[in-house]
């Protein structure tokens, strides 16, 4: 609701605070319509009724490459993590295989996804060292560079200054 940065988005005058309150009060308004309109159409009430959906609302942002951490999450990358995930749930159902056994596989599926996305993280925190300790190495090249510059400028203006003074 505020983006990536909460520190950000208050120096820019939105109120972090009222607007996660408000975002988290449409999104529970909106489940509760939801579970409403669920129970008018199927005319029973029952508190277990949505368990077989939760792993599955689950499983697709995360096998779309969602960081569970917090971060970017790609629009697409989530319709993608659905197909997925409705590719197997259906392929699994159409083989008869066991209920209980499609919610095991979709676990797996994102233990692994989970574990891809870390692996992806570390890559790129071991490519930002390696770059940042290129350029610290290549600032402290440019400061030498600088020193022996000023050093030799030093010298050269010692240099004309004794010249001028030996010839005036």
């Amino acid at each position: 609701a505020v983006g990536g940065n909460e520190h950000a988005a208050a120096l820019s005058g939105i109120s972090v605070r009222r607007t996660v309150i408000s975002a988290h009060a449409i999104s529970g308004g909106l489940a509760a319509l939801a579970g409403i309109m669920l129970v008018a159409r199927l005319q029973i009430g029952q508190p277990t009724i949505g368990d077989d959906w939760l792993i599955l609302s689950f499983a697709a942002p995360v096998i779309g490459g969602a960081v569970l951490a917090g971060g970017h999450v790609s629009v697409i990358a989530t319709a993608i993590g659905v197909a997925i995930v409705a590719m197997i749930t259906q392929a699994l159902v159409l083989f008869a295989i066991d209920p209980f056994f499609v919610q095991v596989v979709l676990g797996t599926l994102i233990l692994c996804a989970v574990g891809l996305n870390r692996l992806r993280e570390v890559r790129v925190e071991r490519a930002l060292n390696k770059v940042e300790g290129v350029q610290s190495a290549s600032v402290n090249l440019a400061t030498e560079s600088a020193r022996a510059v000023v050093l030799a400028s030093d010298t050269a203006h010692a240099r004309v200054a004794r010249a001028v003074r030996d010839a005036g």
